[in-house]
């Protein structure tokens, strides 16, 4: 019997700023969801790829405290805020270095978020 799968993929960026020493890092992520039919209902199992490694996303296992996991920045603190970038494309609004020293997680300019602190490291 065949099973129809429907796979969807979404890319994302997350900042992670460290409260004690103030250091902020940037991680990319790629979310793959598939839904699949099960007795007649949908069932849905989703994974997040994280610099080459896979992690299987469930209620225990979020995909921030994945994120959260990665941020090794070498301060002894363990105040880190993890920040989904949100974007928003303005298509006036050209891309600056604003954009790329972001430490917050909100962007209304023509990147629409894909360069949104991108001159931070990565973590």
């Amino acid at each position: 019997m065949a099973t129809d799968v429907l796979v969807s993929e979404q890319t994302g960026h997350a900042l992670i700023k460290c409260k004690d020493c103030k250091k902020v890092g940037r991680i990319d992520f790629t979310v793959t969801t598939e839904t699949r039919a099960f007795n007649g209902r949908p069932s849905y199992s989703s994974s997040a790829l994280i610099n080459g490694r896979t992690h299987r996303l469930n209620a225990y296992n979020t995909l921030d405290g994945v994120l959260y996991k990665y941020a090794d920045h070498g301060c002894d603190g363990r105040s880190l805020k993890v920040n989904r970038v949100k974007g928003i494309f303005v298509a006036d609004k050209p891309c600056d270095a604003r954009c790329m020293g972001a430490t917050g997680p909100n962007c209304s300019c023509s990147c629409g978020g894909e360069n949104h602190g991108g001159s931070h490291s990565a973590w």
